[in-house]
């Protein structure tokens, strides 16, 4: 369903705007735009480069177009706005999701100090063209398959994670951290059972055939993500005991790597189909067999990447953003 999907796009939201927040303005727009490009063009052009070479060998996952239009289109990030929900080049469907994000990178700029400004309206006026948009185009209709993953359509995902890393900072500024943190753990329990509810109202639906399984009507596309929100913001408040699931060592490096995994792992999944020869079934054993071969390879490969590409790349890009911003500022 969406939910992941939801939640990529409201992290993105509340990552980006939280330092927008904390200074009271965006800063230089070239700094931005080159730590942006840095974070995840040059990877997510490698991993295409190996993709289209495997395709030299294998045949694709599923049919979807992999002629040079639409490399082309992956390349400039419009992927979703032409070819959703044949995008990937037949190997790595979620690439789509970086079209609508690299939208986002780019409005961001445009919207910032507004938006700082009147984050209850920017919110209110984000939900609206939202709902409009997927009352317009249903997820799925063999008429509206593509527009429905277009960037308007999660334009609600985005701006709640803005609005949470507002209220975040807010909250931080007004309230004392100890009474922060009693009313987080209540906020964080809450909002993680209401989460599971509207994952069972959705799931349930699928499961009786009365929904298709990427469905997702405004109200739950509104209120999936406002549970997400409160989850983001209440772990970040709660007392470090309750925080060590998402802090410790082992999840900071899985956060490390997740680029790199959310990248590599359809194309580790192909090769255990087409070359290993794995056939899963539907069962436990088909699955955890899977797993054994996927999680661990995706991982490695992952952290390969990140030590090869991701993180010497970025740190001369960011040096490179750091000098020319040094350069803008009157002496």
């Amino acid at each position: 369903m969406f939910f992941s999907v939801d939640f990529l796009f409201l992290v993105s939201g509340f990552v980006l705007f939280l330092p927008v927040v904390a200074r009271g303005s965006l800063g230089s727009v070239r700094s931005y735009a080159l730590r942006r490009v840095g974070r995840i063009v040059p990877s997510y052009y490698v991993s295409i480069l190996i993709t289209m070479g495997l395709l030299t060998v294998l045949p694709p996952y599923y049919a979807a177009p992999h002629d040079a239009q639409a490399v082309l289109a992956h390349l400039f990030f419009i992927q979703s706005q032409q070819y959703y929900p044949l995008t990937g080049l037949g190997i790595n469907a979620v690439w789509w999701t970086l079209s609508p994000i690299a939208l986002f990178y780019v409005a961001l700029p445009l919207i910032a100090g507004r938006y700082l400004r009147h984050p209850l309206l920017g919110l209110a006026i984000a939900l609206l063209i939202a709902g409009l948009w997927q009352l317009r185009f249903p997820d799925l209709g063999p008429s509206s398959a593509r527009w429905s993953a277009h960037f308007p359509r999660f334009l609600d995902d985005f701006a709640i994670g803005m609005t949470a890393a507002v209220f975040y900072v807010a909250l931080k500024h007004r309230f004392a951290p100890e009474r922060l943190r009693r009313a987080s753990l209540w906020a964080l329990i809450s909002a993680a059972l209401a989460l599971i509810y509207l994952l069972y109202l959705a799931g349930t639906a699928v499961a009786h055939g009365e929904a298709p399984l990427y469905a997702e009507g405004p109200l739950l596309s509104f209120t999936v993500p406002l549970a997400f929100a409160i989850i983001v913001v209440a772990s970040a408040l709660a007392p470090r005991r309750v925080q060590w699931p998402l802090s410790n060592r082992a999840a900071r490096w899985l956060g490390d790597v997740s680029f790199g995994v959310f990248l590599y792992h359809m194309i580790v999944v192909h090769l255990a189909l087409e070359v290993v020869g794995i056939k899963p079934n539907g069962s436990w054993a088909s699955m955890l067999e899977m797993a054994a071969l996927v999680l661990p390879t995706t991982l490695l490969v992952a952290w390969l990447s990140a030590i090869t590409v991701e993180r010497p790349l970025r740190a001369r890009i960011r040096a490179f953003a750091d000098r020319s911003e040094g350069h803008s500022r009157p002496a």
